[in-house]
């Protein structure tokens, strides 16, 4: 059963969405499962545990959903996901592509535990160095897509125009 691409623009937010609305959980699909690893560079991870990236999803999700609605994420969910931060052991590396540099955390161990971390390392740089109010669930109810708002006016209510956007 093929899935649906929506908006994979950034690791963070392709875990939350990877269970949303009433959709099945896209974790529990192989297939699935190893097109995120390698669409964001984790291919060499040594294990991707699917029950720890669900515990993971779960903790994103609440603190996407949170900031989405102008909230700050409670202080227990910044503890887990600083515990997952520390437990990766990342390191910063500078990339270059084309003209422009891109400053990353990354580990040089390629395990259950960095991945978890990368993963988080990702959602906390997209809050840390974005702008967390551009951060929006999608207004369907049925959908709850989490996207990045990149509109000039800060104005997306839905995940896409053509789809959950036609519903009004």
């Amino acid at each position: 059963m093929p899935y649906e691409r929506i908006d994979f623009v950034h690791p963070a937010l392709d875990l939350v969405n990877s269970q949303h609305g009433v959709g099945r959980d896209l974790l529990e699909d192989e297939r699935w499962l190893n097109d995120f690893l390698e669409r964001w560079g984790y291919s060499d991870a040594a294990s991707a545990d699917a029950a720890s990236l669900v515990a993971l999803r779960r903790l994103m999700r609440r603190i996407v959903e949170t900031v989405a609605r102008g909230g700050r994420p409670a202080e227990p969910d910044l503890a887990r996901l600083n515990g997952i931060l520390r437990g990766g052991r990342l390191a910063p590396v500078l990339a270059a592509d084309g003209p422009e540099y891109e400053l990353r955390l990354v580990s040089g161990r390629r395990d259950a535990a960095s991945l978890r971390a990368e993963l988080a390392a990702a959602l906390a740089e997209l809050l840390a160095n974005g702008e967390p109010e551009r951060l929006k669930v999608c207004d369907n109810p049925g959908c709850r897509f989490a996207f990045y708002d990149a509109s000039r006016n800060r104005s997306r209510r839905w995940c896409s125009h053509t789809t959950c956007g036609n519903l009004d």
